[in-house]
């Protein structure tokens, strides 16, 4: 029987070999669009009045669900920065994304964490700010337990910003040497922090330069999968 099965990394098709015996056929890693780039001073500066930015701050992007880990991670925060209120100058942390599933408790902490001023949420955004948004950023933030890839480590690193991610081994294919990895738990994120904010050592950014895949190699690898497939099932069929 024809397959023509294919995963968004080499993490999730080792979990369908894994759970299912299932072996893909390929591996399509999506790419970050080219739309995706380092901003001007002036487009990040008008992206920050537009959404009453006030100063630095750090960027997470995605919708907001327990696997998304918004809410330890901002736990953390406003605890770290409660601790270190007299010796650092701790940026706000921005976060954009919808409204998901199970999402009352998350809410709930950046409710209270917007009236503490740590914490900015904006929700959704549009599309055509997201480059502005990422370069301005002093880092983003990627706290998720789960991602099957992690498209957002991909348009940070386009945009020439430091990243800071789950050590999560699909987002690791997203983010390479660019990033900094840590487990996405209280103490893990803390110490995060303080590499990030007290030791102030950030993960260089590579500005997408070193991604070694594009959609135009992603629908090649699509299309010859899809010709074999069909190669397959038309020998089956005989």
């Amino acid at each position: 029987m024809a397959s023509g099965s294919f995963s968004v990394s080499d993490d999730v098709a080792g979990q369908a070999l894994n759970y299912y015996g299932r072996e893909m056929d390929a591996v399509i890693k999506p790419a970050a669009d080219s739309f995706f780039s380092r901003r001007t001073d002036t487009e990040m500066e008008k992206v920050r009045k537009k959404y009453e930015i006030d100063g630095r701050y750090g960027l997470i992007v995605g919708t907001l669900e327990p696997r998304k880990n918004v809410r330890l991670f901002v736990e953390t925060y406003l605890d770290f920065r409660a601790h270190h209120a007299t010796d650092t100058e701790l940026p706000q942390s921005v976060v954009i994304g919808g409204k998901g599933w199970n999402d009352e408790d998350i809410l709930r902490i950046l409710g209270s964490a917007e009236s503490s001023g740590g914490v900015r949420r904006l929700g959704y955004v549009d599309q055509e700010d997201l480059p502005a948004l990422y370069s301005g950023a002093d880092v983003f933030y990627m706290p998720s337990r789960y991602e099957g890839f992690g498209m957002p480590i991909l348009e940070a690193r386009k945009c020439g910003t430091s990243v800071v991610c789950s050590d999560v081994p699909a987002m690791r294919e997203a983010g390479g040497k660019f990033a900094l990895y840590h487990p996405p738990t209280r103490d893990g994120i803390r110490k995060a922090l303080e590499q990030v904010h007290v030791r102030c050592s950030l993960p260089n950014s590579d500005s997408g330069q070193a991604v070694d895949w594009s959609w135009e190699f992603g629908a090649q690898q699509l299309k010859t999968l899809l010709q074999t497939t069909a190669q397959r099932g038309n020998r089956a069929s005989k």
